[in-house]
């Protein structure tokens, strides 16, 4: 993926039988997504279609991932800043202590996926420019923003679709949805019933002489 690609999406490949963990690869304004992944020490295998479960970013607790690698987060952070500058002076301002609540990084990472919307087609400036990306392009952005706070993490593609595996903090493997971040909004209240007819008004009493 580079500026060069133009727009990305809706010309999905055919569905495969399972799903491959991709490295995140980061150079100059490319991206590159390499076959194989090893998070905690362990290859993350490959997963069935039909077998996921990824749980929705939005629902995801800082306190379920791993802790925080300075040393990895250290050799992401200058990458991954270089791509996406407006993304991560964003990060800065969620966890800086003007805001009410100031995020942790694991914290803003996800609270900047989860108000993403989706987009089947999007173009490569939306994903420094805030707007709505694909699947593929919003597991993009959270692998690279998990690595970069210091969290293992990879992208899982089948041909149709991608979701993010991320390190859990008892080392097993966290599966996530990165397009199922802003909660749909309510559903509208039903339409108050029409009120009756008006009865039909009263004939006339006609006066005796």
């Amino acid at each position: 993926l580079s500026a060069r690609s133009g727009v990305f999406g809706g010309s999905p490949g055919a569905a495969r039988d399972g799903f491959e963990a991709y490295s995140l690869g980061i150079r100059g304004g490319t991206v590159t997504l390499e076959r194989g992944a090893v998070l905690g020490g362990r290859a993350v295998p490959l997963l069935a279609t039909g077998e996921e479960a990824p749980q929705p970013v939005r629902g995801v607790q800082e306190q379920a991932l791993a802790l925080p690698d300075a040393a990895d987060a250290g050799r992401w952070s200058v990458a991954v800043e270089g791509l996406l500058p407006g993304v991560c002076a964003q990060l800065a301002l969620r966890g800086s202590a003007a805001n009410m609540v100031a995020l942790s990084p694991v914290a803003a990472a996800l609270a900047e996926v989860s108000e993403r919307g989706y987009a089947e087609q999007w173009a490569w400036a939306e994903l420094d420019g805030g707007g709505a990306l694909n699947c593929l392009g919003l597991s993009v952005l959270l692998t690279a923003l998990l690595r970069r706070a210091g969290v293992g993490a990879c992208v899982m593609r089948n041909g149709r679709h991608a979701f993010v595996v991320a390190l859990g903090r008892q080392g097993e493997f966290v599966q996530i949805e990165a397009t199922q971040g802003i909660a749909p909004p309510p559903l509208a209240p039903p339409d108050p019933p029409a009120p009756p007819p008006a009865p039909p008004p009263a004939p006339p009493t006609s006066s005796q002489p």
